[in-house]
């Protein structure tokens, strides 16, 4: 047998055979190099167990949507979920579900004072209840509470009127409902005084004595509130005969005073006012320190250009616009106040 197959012969018995410890205990030390490329191999089999097992100690819930593996499953997926957005597309232009107004007459007992404009804003419905005169004496029975200081216009034997009921269900609510209570309690009294009244509209004024002192008020609206057909409490009882009821949710919602703040403020003089400033628009509100130092300086600007002349007691100029200004001036004034018409010093009547 050549020496050829005697190696061949070995080689197949030695991988035929067994691997024991005995056969690497005292085998000699190796001494070459690895290669790199069995290094680098070794390396990067090593990283990739180490990642492996990282992976599978975070949760399935903790990680990203592109760590996971999807299946193609080929076009027929694709054309069913082609299929299934052209259908949602089309149900959108549908005209939806539709429940009856009964349904919202029953949510609308429900809802808090402070969120009928989220409520009124869900459909057509649900706006159409929220001016029913139900609606409102509803609202009225939840949050009324026997309250000493509440007004005879506001108690239940009175406020069963359909003329102008949703604000006065709203101003009993700023005496009853703790919400609104707390609200006005936390504002200070002459905080953003310029900010709400500026650029309105004084449409009358008068002054009170009480105590020695006189108690003055400025009414102011805003023209774009105001309307053209005045509605009356004769005209409203008239048509509701009448008419049985068709413009019932005009009356109920009906507010004279809309849109509508008095500035009222107390002073130690008497101030004779010019009659010029009823119909002309504030232009400015300064309030400084008054030479006391213990109280306030009140100055109103108002402008007007109907008239070209002021008399003694109050100061006109003209600006660059060209129509004059009116600053009328009073000195130790206290307890400044703006009384939007929902407020419970807001005065009642409708002829104010």
């Amino acid at each position: 047998m050549s020496k050829g197959g005697k190696k061949e012969a070995r080689k197949n018995f030695e991988i035929e055979s067994d691997i024991k410890l005995s056969d690497f205990a005292n085998s000699s030390a190796s001494g070459g190099r690895i290669r790199k490329s069995v290094g680098k191999n070794f390396i990067k089999n090593a990283k990739e167990i180490t990642k492996n097992e990282e992976e599978e100690e975070i949760l399935w819930y903790d990680r990203d949507l592109d760590e996971f593996e999807f299946l193609d499953l080929g076009n027929g997926v694709k054309k069913k979920q082609l299929k299934t957005k052209a259908s949602s597309g089309e149900s959108f232009k549908g005209p939806g579900i539709q429940f009856p107004i009964d349904v919202w007459y029953l949510i609308g007992q429900y809802v808090k004072p402070e969120d009928v404009k989220l409520f009124a804003n869900i459909c057509k419905d649900s706006y159409k209840v929220s001016r029913s005169f139900s609606f409102w004496m509803e609202m009225y029975r939840r949050f009324y509470k026997p309250v000493d200081h509440l007004p005879t216009r506001l108690q239940p034997e009175c406020i069963e009127q359909e003329f102008c009921l949703k604000s006065s269900v709203i101003r009993a609510l700023y005496l009853m409902y703790p919400k609104f209570i707390t609200q006005l309690s936390s504002r200070l009294p002459n905080t953003d005084v310029v900010n709400e009244l500026s650029n309105l509209c004084c449409s009358s004024m008068w002054r009170l004595q009480v105590n020695e002192k006189w108690v003055f008020h400025f009414k102011f609206q805003n023209v774009t509130h105001s309307s053209d057909t005045r509605i009356t409490y004769r005209v409203a009882i008239k048509d509701l005969w009448t008419n049985h009821g068709e413009k019932q949710d005009v009356y109920v919602n009906h507010n004279p005073d809309a849109g509508c703040k008095i500035l009222r403020f107390t002073s130690s003089y008497f101030m004779v006012v010019s009659q010029k400033v009823i119909g002309s628009r504030l232009s400015g509100v300064r309030i400084s320190l008054a030479h006391d130092m213990r109280r306030h300086k009140l100055q109103l600007m108002f402008r007007h250009s109907n008239y070209n002349q002021s008399d003694n007691r109050s100061n006109m100029s003209k600006d660059n616009s060209g129509s004059y200004s009116d600053i009328v001036e009073f000195d130790a004034v206290e307890n400044v106040m703006v009384l939007n018409w929902w407020h419970p010093q807001y005065p009642l009547g409708y002829n104010v």
